[in-house]
């Protein structure tokens, strides 16, 4: 069956006939996750059809998704793009090896990194509190405490990067002949040559929280400036939540924050404050541990990409924007560097 084949047979499981000039494969739609796009013209709007990667997620963890984006939609008013039901009354399907679900086509562009602002800035921030304000009464999680994962599985990673995988990194991509990875490689050994340099100190302070009992909720984990839209100053949504799990909330404010703030000091402490404003009842942010968590993230995301392009070969259809990545990354370690 040929792919064209399998959309069709998708779309019809979802009572959905359409002609070909109304379907449009868009590949990954620049992101890097694996999953693949079509953008659908109908007469009652744009869909989006999404193919999740074979293995990720598992039908019981989509499930668990797709429950919580229900459970917050009843509760609060954000632009998520909640999947559609199939005629069967299910939020996705399983057909030739992956998973697919259907979902609006939300309005916008994930344009802060070129059109910065406060506006925008706060917009963000009162999103995810009210997200996480939403997602705190799920039934599967309320009340629930215990060590964030969050915080173990940055010191799984961690202790992945034995001085042996450090050096095997190094090796491989100094070897590697591929023209298009000429510019990844070159950042390399500076990334190297950081992640030796701070590794201790952030292992030290993680493993000083990795104990502590905290409130743990459905969190987003991967909410970052690509995947906040804007039209104008305004939220218009939020996109991919395949990383969606039950975590600390601090990961996300990490995450969402580290990546609108980087290492913009006075960026920092107004999403906070926001953040912090718009809770309502929930516990007030622990500051240091959302700092930590960022920095223990921006110190692995250069080494999980070197690895997953050098050592476990995935291929990606933009490396210039891998570059721009670890570029941005290198800068904000050699920041931190500086500060201690």
């Amino acid at each position: 069956m040929s792919q064209r084949d399998v959309v069709r047979s998708v779309l019809r499981s979802y009572g959905a006939s359409l002609a070909d000039e109304r379907i449009e494969s868009l590949g990954s739609a620049g992101g890097f996750s694996g999953a693949r796009f079509w953008r659908l013209t109908t007469d009652s709007g744009t869909l989006c059809l999404r193919r999740w990667p074979q293995g990720h997620p598992s039908p019981p963890r989509l499930l668990f998704i797709h429950q919580t984006l229900r459970h917050v939609a009843e509760r609060a008013e954000l632009p998520l793009a909640s999947p559609r039901y199939t005629d069967e009354g299910l939020t996705f399907l399983s057909m030739a090896g992956h998973l697919w679900q259907l979902e609006p086509w939300l309005p916008g562009v994930a344009d802060y990194r070129q059109r910065p602002s406060d506006r925008r800035l706060v917009a963000a921030m009162e999103m995810l509190a009210t997200f996480h304000r939403a997602a705190a009464s799920h039934s599967e999680t309320a009340g629930r405490r215990g060590p964030p994962p969050a915080v173990a599985d940055r010191l799984e990673r961690i202790a992945h990067w034995t001085p042996q995988r450090l050096a095997d990194l190094g090796e491989r991509t100094a070897a590697d002949a591929d023209p298009r990875l000429a510019a990844i490689a070159e950042r390399a050994a500076p990334l190297v040559m950081l992640y030796r340099q701070a590794a201790p100190g952030v292992e030290s302070e993680l493993r000083q929280i990795a104990d502590v009992e905290l409130p743990l909720a459905p969190c987003l984990r991967d909410i970052h400036d690509e995947h906040v839209l804007f039209v104008d100053e305004a939220v218009s949504g939020v996109i991919d939540f395949g990383a969606l799990r039950v975590d600390h909330t601090a990961i996300d404010v990490a995450r969402l924050l580290g990546s609108l703030a980087g290492d913009d000091e006075d960026r920092w402490r107004r999403g906070c404050d926001v953040y912090d404003t718009s809770r309502g009842d929930l516990a007030p942010l622990d500051r240091p541990r959302v700092r930590l968590l960022d920095r223990a993230t921006t110190l692995l995301s250069g080494l999980n990409w070197l690895e997953w392009v050098f050592t476990a070969g995935r291929q990606f259809e933009d490396y210039d924007v891998i570059t721009e990545r670890l570029r941005r990354i290198e800068r904000q370690l050699r920041v931190a560097a500086e500060a201690c």
